[in-house]
């Protein structure tokens, strides 16, 4: 019983993670929430100077990259700016955007008509 409940729960996970098409939210959240919950109580056994230590580690990895030019975060980000980027779930940030929302930098369909109105206002 305990193989096929793990057995169930990484293919959900992988399924709900990576391939998201007919997944609600809920599910992806809620396996990435019961994921981290699992990760905390296992550093929980560490004896603290391991748990500083892990923590320092960590902190200062994130640090380098977040903040360094060559650091992979900046690589993921300018990937995924691509006109063609890839779709790659699970490794930046995905928030819920209304469906009139566009990204930063590109020009919206909105903006485009409010721009056609004006010139053929100004003719």
């Amino acid at each position: 019983t305990f193989v096929f409940v793990m057995y169930n729960f990484a293919i959900t996970g992988v399924i709900a993670v990576f391939y998201q098409k007919g997944v609600p939210t809920y599910v992806n959240q809620g396996y990435l929430v019961l994921t981290s919950v699992i990760v905390a109580w296992q550093l929980s056994y560490f004896n603290e100077w391991m748990s500083w230590t892990l923590l320092i580690a960590l902190a200062l990895y994130d640090l380098c990259a977040v903040l360094t030019p060559c650091g992979p975060l900046k690589a993921l980000v300018k990937e995924m700016s691509k006109d063609n980027a890839p779709s790659m779930p699970g490794l930046l940030y995905e928030a819920g955007l209304p469906d009139n929302a566009v990204r930063p930098g590109r020009p919206s369909l909105d903006a485009e008509d409010h721009n056609n109105n004006d010139e053929n206002e100004n003719r």
